[in-house]
């Protein structure tokens, strides 16, 4: 059975618009077992997409689209900081991944906003990394740049696919 690891809803602003129980229901109906939620850098419908897949006996996977600064955002504290990123799915395997993903999250707003962006970086991610599955998705972010991206760190990738 297909499983959506890539799926925005209304809380990915101006990036979705499915209603988290709304979808849900559509979802019992076509027989899925399984869906993610990945909206872009925020982990603000969670706790509603968790209880919605609950409740209709489905299981839901937390995860969040997170924006990782191809640089350490500590060598640009500049809030208007016109930094190159790239685009990745972090998804939970278990509660401390769970919990990971939470302090990436509010990091990336409180810490990382770089022109409206909550940005991450390579080294908040290898270091927050337990209990998550980094998926690397679309032309920008093709496995060559990835290792380029998160600073060389060839380790890194494989530490996350065998975690």
């Amino acid at each position: 059975m297909f499983t959506h690891l890539h799926l925005h809803t209304q809380y990915s602003l101006l990036e979705g618009a499915i209603r988290v129980k709304q979808l849900a229901k559509v979802l019992k109906e076509r027989g899925f077992s399984t869906c993610a939620i990945t909206d872009h850098g925020n982990l603000f419908g969670a706790v509603e997409f968790y209880q919605a897949l609950e409740k209709e006996n489905l299981k839901p996977l937390i995860g969040m689209g997170a924006f990782v600064s191809e640089v350490p955002l500590a060598e640009h504290p500049d809030p208007n900081a016109n930094l190159r990123y790239f685009h990745t799915q972090l998804l939970c395997q278990n509660r401390e991944g769970y919990e990971n993903l939470t302090y990436l999250a509010s990091l990336g707003f409180t810490d990382g906003k770089r022109r409206g962006v909550p940005l991450i970086d390579h080294i908040l991610l290898e270091r927050y990394r337990e209990g998550l599955i980094v998926l690397v998705l679309g032309i920008e972010t093709a496995t060559p740049q990835v290792g380029v991206a998160i600073g060389g760190h060839e380790g890194v990738l494989a530490s996350f696919h065998s975690a």
